[in-house]
């Protein structure tokens, strides 16, 4: 190797060399900052991802409320076989709650009760266990609400039960009887019943006997014998634990029981009289039943007058959508009469249908208004409301009567009745109009000869709309129906019919009240099939929401319930048309063919209602053989349909034969009538048949002796002859001879 070839491969080598050195460090570099970059990303994933172990208990007494004095907790965290003490501590009737945060994924902690104030059940056994994964907590034992149960005989309810005759004195000695319903029947409860003053008996009940929301039953078990002994039970009701309170709510009978004497019997009430009194709960009601739990909700008129207490058997007669009976009940009205009788039907109008808002935003569920007060309802705040804006119309009051100026429920009341007054002159006519009032007037007086309240109820005729959805087979919006829709066993009820003079797919109907209807398709749109039947369904009302039930079945028929929508489906009428080839001599005469086949075209003829028609190929290329005896038929053919314009038309059907070679074609249908123009044999159901006759060939006669023969033998002869001629002149031509 000389000099100069080494010089250029060591250059060569220097220059690879080089190369490498500043790729190496930029390749290292890209590899760790590689691998840093994917950890810082792996730990953020983590701490992204990492789920917030958190758990929070509740203890309370088994009535909901919060226990009196401090409960000692240990939180165990288990380990293997082993348990240890993760964290402890106690809560009280000021702090009742304790939360966890930090605990660890897939362990398993315990949670014990270690102590707990005198009178008090402490289990012995863990009151719950879980555990955490990624997905969150698993309680495999308890929950987040822990009860003890009380055990003290000091521990007790207490509950105000008044007894009197029907002249309103007090019955004593009584004694009662109280039992708990359950499912294997009716447990006795231990009570202590002690008279107090006037008509008033206290009746303790021990707290460990109380269970939430189970139905209560209070007996009347012994009376002086001049009262008769009433023989069901005198009262109904269930302990409920609200804001942290012990309420009883009673479903029958109220606090108050009126014992009639021996041989005393109901003064019979004519049909359109009622009595009113203040109810359980503090709240007026109107009934043909003198229990105070019972009967409608009602208001006061006359601000200034006496109430009609539970017992004074006061009588009302009822006035129903009388405007001059409302008006004349009013105190001191601030408007007309009919102003007046609207204006009331608007406010509660306005106040049934935004309730939730005024109990919500306008702090008429405060506490305040019911809490303090055992028989109170938590809308009592709404109530007392909604009668302070009617005394505004019916008293001419500006200002708030039931509570006293610079209390919290003065200012809340005032505001809200404020508003009610004000967003309530908006209410339309139509929407006041659903609204019933009842006027309620006695003429009777209180204990003091004072003139007992006029009252008045209302009524608001709630109602819903559905709605009716009509498709086709495909789903698509199907024009041109008529419903009918009845209310059953309501004569008053209008039958209401959507669709006629219109072209519409989809109904409404407005105005239902709960109830039983009948949806009837009246009328089909055209070219499809009727439904087999009406539809039934049912509205019914519960809690001031609408459900709706379909109680009749139809496959074609769909309901969604969330909507108060039906989706009601139409198939297309189909028809049914047979085609068939008959084959005939020339003679005319019909033969049958064991082979071949003929092909065709169906055609669709389409007619608007103008008269104006267009046709198209339905089905090209179809075939009849002697496989199939020569006939086919279609089963599945619709009789109507749209035009490309939209326009409703119906169809009829022919057959177009393509031509056979040497036979001539004609059609009929049903009717029987042959024509040579395919159209003309068109039908909208039937048979079509295609009739092919032999064409008749034309033939030279044969005259006298051998005919034809001897000119076939004669025809022959000449051309040898002229074969021979050729060929021998082709040979002189060849030879130079001629």
């Amino acid at each position: 190797m000389n000099k100069k070839t080494l010089m250029k491969k060591l250059s060569s080598l220097l220059i690879i060399l080089a190369i490498l050195i500043q790729m190496f460090p930029i390749a290292t570099y890209a590899q760790e900052n590689a691998t840093r970059t994917t950890r810082a990303r792996h730990v953020r994933a983590l701490r992204a991802g990492a789920p917030e172990t958190y758990v929070k208990f509740s203890i309370r007494s088994h009535t909901g409320e919060n226990i009196m004095g401090q409960v000692q907790y240990n939180l165990m965290e288990v380990s293997g076989g082993s348990e240890k003490l993760n964290k402890n501590g106690f809560v009280s009737f000021v702090k009742p709650d304790v939360e966890f945060t930090g605990l660890k994924l897939n362990t398993t902690y315990k949670m014990y009760i270690k102590n707990v104030p005198q009178g008090y059940e402490r289990p012995v056994q863990s009151v719950a266990e879980f555990y955490f994964d990624t997905s969150g907590i698993h309680f495999t034992k308890g929950s987040g609400g822990i009860v003890l149960r009380q055990t003290a005989e000091s521990a007790k309810v207490g509950m105000g039960f008044f007894v009197q005759d029907t002249s309103g004195a007090a019955v004593k000695p009584v004694t009662f009887e109280l039992t708990k319903e359950g499912d294997n029947g009716d447990t006795a409860i231990s009570i202590q019943a002690k008279p107090g003053a006037g008509n008033r008996y206290d009746i303790d009940i021990t707290k460990r006997d109380i269970e939430l929301n189970k139905k209560y039953k209070l007996k009347i078990k012994s009376a002086p014998s001049k009262y008769q002994l009433p023989t069901g039970n005198v009262a109904e009701f269930y302990f409920s634990n609200e804001d942290g309170k012990l309420f009883i709510r009673f479903t029958k009978g109220g606090n108050t029981a009126i014992l009639k004497k021996v041989g005393e019997q109901d003064k019979p009430l004519a049909a359109n009289e009622y009595y009113g009194f203040v109810g359980y709960g503090d709240k007026i009601k109107v009934s043909k039943s003198n229990e105070s739990s019972s009967g409608v909700e009602a208001f006061c008129i006359r601000a200034e007058d006496t109430f009609p207490g539970f017992g004074d058997n006061a009588v009302y007669k009822e006035y129903i959508n009388d405007a001059d009976a409302l008006y004349r009940s009013a105190q001191r009205p601030r408007v007309g009469k009919k102003e007046l009788y609207d204006a009331m039907r608007k406010i509660y109008y306005y106040c049934e249908t935004h309730k939730d808002e005024l109990l919500k935003d306008y702090g008429l569920n405060d506490a305040g208004f019911w809490r303090d007060s055992v028989d109170h309802d938590q809308d009592y705040g709404y109530y007392k409301t909604m009668q302070e804006a009617f005394w505004y119309y019916s008293n001419s009051l500006d200002d708030i009567k039931t509570y006293s100026l610079g209390s919290n429920e003065y200012t809340r009341m005032k505001t809200a009745v404020s508003h009610i007054l004000s967003e309530s002159k908006k209410v339309s006519d139509a929407e006041m109009k659903s609204v019933k009032v009842k006027t309620y007037i006695t003429e009777m007086t209180g204990k003091h000869s004072q003139p007992y309240q006029q009252l008045v109820s209302f009524e608001l005729n709630r109602t819903t709309e559905i709605n009716v959805l009509k498709v086709d087979e495909s789903e698509t919006a199907l024009n041109g129906a008529v419903f009918k829709l009845e209310k059953l066993d309501d004569a008053s009820f209008t039958p209401m019919y959507v669709g006629r003079n219109q072209n519409i797919s989809q109904f409404k109907f407005e105005g239902l009240s709960a109830g039983e209807y009948r949806l009837t398709e009246e009328k089909t749109p055209t070219g499809y099939k009727s439904l087999d039947g009406p539809i039934a369904f049912k509205i019914e009302e519960q809690n001031k929401k609408f459900t709706i039930t379909q109680t009749s079945t139809n496959p074609l028929v769909t309901l969604s319930g969330t909507s108060m929508t039906f989706k009601v489906k139409n198939e297309k009428l189909k028809t049914r048309i047979t085609v068939n080839k008959k084959w005939f001599d020339v003679d005319g005469q019909e033969v049958q063919r064991s082979a071949g086949s003929i092909t065709y075209n169906l055609m669709q003829v389409s007619t608007s209602a103008n008269g104006t028609t267009s046709e198209k190929v339905y089905k090209a290329g179809e075939t009849l053989s002697a496989s199939d005896n020569w006939t086919k038929t279609y089963t599945d053919l619709p009789v109507s349909g749209k035009s490309d314009n939209g326009d409703d038309v119906t169809y009829g059907y022919y057959v177009v034969e393509t031509a056979v070679p040497d036979y001539g074609t004609s059609y009929s249908n049903s009717n029987g009538a042959e024509v040579q123009t395919p159209k003309d044999a068109a039908v909208s159901s039937g048979t079509i048949t295609i009739k092919n006759t032999e064409n008749m060939r034309f033939l030279l006669p044969e005259t006298g002796g051998l005919g034809r023969t001897v000119l076939y033998i004669a025809g022959v002869i000449l051309v040898l002859i002229s074969a021979g001629v050729i060929i021998t002149r082709k040979n002189r031509v060849k030879n130079g001879t001629k």
